[in-house]
């Protein structure tokens, strides 16, 4: 019985598996002159996240 299952299972993997189709919902390219839109966006100060070895400063926003 288990091996009838198992090849039933391996017969049938291959049609249960469909790829995934993502789509783009939102998208801001930043091809316009200038800083981006402050509104919409903003930098975070210090280390706060994924352990990165680069932080940004407040005071110099090219850095940002």
């Amino acid at each position: 019985m288990f091996r009838q299952l198992m090849f039933l299972l391996i017969l049938i993997a291959p049609f249960t598996v469909s790829a995934q189709k993502y789509v783009m919902v939102w998208s801001d390219e930043f091809n316009t002159p200038g800083l981006p839109d402050s509104t919409r966006w903003s930098y975070e100060k210090g280390k706060i996240r994924n352990a990165e070895l680069q932080y940004y400063t407040e005071k110099r926003l090219e850095n940002a």
